[in-house]
């Protein structure tokens, strides 16, 4: 055997030499790849997150579109009815009882009240029962989540607290129970402190204006 030619053994390791070092360009390979399909994978699920966050946004819109709209077409008239009667009767129920708030919660004053209004009011307890459940739906899309809060307030925000403040004063004279109204309560008093909020928001920028537009002179006293 020539010395200067490789054994057996030789060749047989620089073969195993090349196939791992071949062998780990193959794992690289294979990591490579499996990094490049987990990216996708989280890819996928972040733009499936994004879209799903689209939806139920667009569905949320959706829903306080329709029930504003479902408020308006239905239960306006029932208002604007019992308004009228109480007009035509002259019931000053909903003027005389009042809302008192404190740090423990709420109640209704009926100190005033002439009770002769309430046997009038009896007269439209249907009107009364249909006008409490729509306020009453319309509040729990709302307080639930279903329907988007700004847009609905945005639109029926004024018109919402004074309905339920109505609703809520005659609440004890009808068959319904005080947890049936909870999401009314609820919407009124969260609408009713961003109506309050936006009064003083305003308030707050007519005082500026006033201000930036007032001139303050200086006086030099005499002998000074």
């Amino acid at each position: 055997m020539n010395p200067t030619e490789p054994t057996t053994f030789q060749i047989i390791r620089d073969w195993a030499e090349v196939l791992y070092f071949f062998s780990g360009l193959g794992l690289l390979g294979v990591a490579s790849v499996g990094l490049y399909q987990l990216k996708l994978a989280k890819d996928q699920i972040e733009s499936a997150k994004k879209i799903s966050r689209t939806q139920s946004v667009r569905a949320s819109f959706e829903a306080a579109v329709n029930e504003c709209n479902r408020f308006s077409e239905k239960y306006f008239p029932l208002s604007t009815e019992l308004s009228k009667y109480v007009k035509e009767q002259k019931i000053t129920f909903f003027d005389d009882a009042y809302i008192e708030e404190s740090e423990n919660g709420f109640k209704v004053n009926y100190s005033n009240i002439n009770k002769d209004d309430l046997k009038k009011l009896s007269e439209k307890e249907e009107i009364i029962g249909k006008l409490m459940n729509g306020i009453e739906g319309f509040a729990l899309y709302i307080v639930s989540g279903v329907a988007d809060d700004s847009m609905a307030f945005h639109t029926l925000g004024k018109v919402f607290v004074e309905e339920a403040e109505k609703i809520s004063k005659i609440l004890p004279f009808t068959n319904a129970e005080q947890d049936d109204c909870k999401a009314i309560w609820g919407l009124y008093f969260r609408w009713k402190k961003r109506l309050e909020h936006q009064k003083l928001q305003i308030e707050k920028a007519d005082i500026e204006k006033k201000l930036a537009k007032a001139k303050v002179e200086k006086f030099t006293a005499i002998g000074t």
